[in-house]
């Protein structure tokens, strides 16, 4: 049996030694492909060139968008902050421990939306659709 193993491996070792030279890598071999760098550089350029383009932007004069007034359009104003109390009363006032993490979740999840609806990134009825979907049970009256 030991002699199987040695035999294998003396055989292992005839077949390999012959590929092991003693020749360096070569270094300057041409490639052709996507070269990594470039492409970054690039990349690099470009967002350079938008940021000058967005400093001459903003040396523009300010359009009046309302006729009359020499201001910018405010933002959409809304707020989900009835909903946001009444997922936290509801925190509260629920009676066994699954509820009041529902409740706490969706609280959480209302608080965020309320921000982006204050930012103007999302309309109320969208926000409110979210928080409630995040509920697995019935909704408090403020948040219908």
């Amino acid at each position: 049996m030991r002699r199987t193993k040695l035999a294998w491996s003396l055989s292992a070792l005839a077949l390999l030694a012959p590929g092991c030279d003693d020749e360096p890598d070569p270094e300057n071999i041409p490639f052709e492909g996507v070269d990594v760098n470039a492409a970054g550089d690039k990349r690099k350029a470009a967002a350079e060139g938008t940021a000058t383009a967005t400093a001459s932007a903003t040396t523009k004069p300010k359009v009046s968008y309302r006729p009359g007034t020499g201001s910018l359009p405010k933002k959409p104003a809304g707020s989900i902050t009835g909903c946001c109390a009444a997922l936290s009363a509801a925190v509260k006032t629920a009676k066994d421990q699954g509820a009041r993490a529902m409740y706490g979740q969706a609280a959480a999840v209302c608080y965020r939306k309320n921000k982006d609806v204050e930012a103007g990134k999302l309309e109320p009825g969208q926000a409110m659709s979210q928080v409630r979907s995040s509920l697995l049970g019935d909704a408090p009256p403020a948040c219908r």
